[in-house]
């Protein structure tokens, strides 16, 4: 046997004709945990920074695996490009972090991914197999054995942020996204007052994206960091004063 690395036997269970000839890119965080960043980056420091600003406006440190995991995730999803130490949102990204756009810009950043695009081409409209029979239809795409499952729980939860479960949790379907509506008059504007009830539905963006990415119910170490966010936000936004240390 040569030298090549094991790595390489690793991307399938064994040695048949079925071997992977290319390998597909794939996020480690999930299409949620990155909107979730790009919203604090645009909320915080603007579309473009530092990295290193950027890991303060999350609170993480630069050299940590989860922000580096997350960033990179950003980086295969479209929504951001890293260069030189710094980091700007792509056209797609700024789409994601705008209310009246981002139903789209979330479809558009799931297919982005080559791995995600290419098991949706694969399944549209028919039955996801199960956990093991889809984690092996993901290593004939060039995931490695050990990542399989990894891949598989990202994409699944990926999926449901962009809304390609919205007709069934086991079938990956385009979803239609609701155009913005063009402003329609007939007639004059009434000088009146504004009702109560029209007044509430209107949320602040950085609110209503917010609102958007709740975390998901099956990944605990997501809700703390989602908090922390609407906190800073809301404070932000009605323009309250911090919070006393040793307050409640």
């Amino acid at each position: 046997m040569s030298d090549q690395s094991l790595s390489d036997q690793s991307d399938t269970v064994d040695e048949r004709d079925d071997q992977p000839t290319e390998r597909l890119s794939f996020p480690y965080r999930n299409l949620a945990d990155v909107i979730t960043l790009i919203t604090r980056m645009h909320s915080a420091v603007g579309p473009e920074c530092s990295i290193g600003d950027l890991a303060g406006a999350v609170e993480m440190s630069v050299k940590s695996s989860s922000f580096r995991l997350r960033l990179a995730s950003a980086s295969t999803f479209g929504l951001v490009k890293s260069r030189r130490g710094r980091v700007e949102l792509t056209e797609l990204g700024k789409a994601a972090v705008d209310p009246s756009s981002r139903e789209a810009a979330l479809v558009d950043a799931f297919l982005t991914v080559p791995l995600y695009e290419r098991l949706y081409q694969t399944f549209q409209g028919g039955v996801l197999p199960d956990g093991p029979g889809l984690d092996r239809q993901i290593q004939t795409l060039g995931v490695t054995a050990n990542t399989a499952a990894k891949a598989r729980r990202a994409m699944l939860q990926s999926a449901r942020t962009a809304g390609f479960f919205n007709t069934g949790s086991n079938r990956l379907v385009r979803p239609k996204v609701a155009q913005t509506p063009e402003p329609v008059s007939s007639g004059p504007v009434s000088s009146g007052p504004v009702s109560s009830t029209t007044a509430s539905k209107q949320a602040h963006p950085y609110l209503q994206a917010l609102w958007d990415i709740l975390p998901d119910p099956d990944e605990p170490d997501e809700p703390d960091l989602w908090f922390e966010l609407f906190e800073r936000t809301f404070k932000k936004v009605y323009k309250l004063p911090a919070r006393p240390n040793g307050g409640s």
